[in-house]
């Protein structure tokens, strides 16, 4: 019951449920333990309503189909956000492991890329072999 509370609000966010505990300071264990069948304490659902801003209820009420829902997502939807979900969760244990001039140097590639619309992977991967040329043998 929280879980699909919970995944129904993240959707509605348009984040995915590892980013909201993340963005809340929780681990993805934790988001994991909720995926399972964990109910959080009551001091977190207090903190993920405030988050959304709802009440405690709507994550821990059985919710009926809500009136301004949009039908469920589709299969495909679905595997496209659990792939996403993978993707961010070995993307941050990467970053956790990197020295910290290699994570400045992340991230500003990622600035970068973000700032200019790089899509194009290949632009990408240029800036990141000068970068590591450039930051990582600091």
């Amino acid at each position: 019951m929280f879980w699909q509370n919970f995944i129904r609000l993240c959707s509605k966010a348009g984040k995915s449920p590892n980013r909201v505990a993340s963005e809340l300071g929780f681990s993805n264990a934790v988001a994991t333990g909720w995926k399972r069948g964990s109910v959080p304490r009551d001091s977190t659902l207090l903190q993920i309503a405030e988050y959304f801003g709802v009440p405690v209820e709507s994550l821990t009420e059985e919710t009926l189909s809500a009136p301004d829902s949009k039908e469920p997502p589709s299969l495909e939807k679905e595997n496209e956000r659990k792939e996403e979900d993978e993707l961010e969760t070995r993307f941050m244990n990467a970053v956790q492991r990197l020295p910290l001039p290699q994570k400045i140097a992340l991230v500003e590639i990622l600035e970068a890329a973000i700032g200019n619309g790089a899509t194009d992977t290949r632009q990408i991967r240029q800036r990141l072999s000068a970068s590591q040329t450039a930051s990582f043998g600091r």
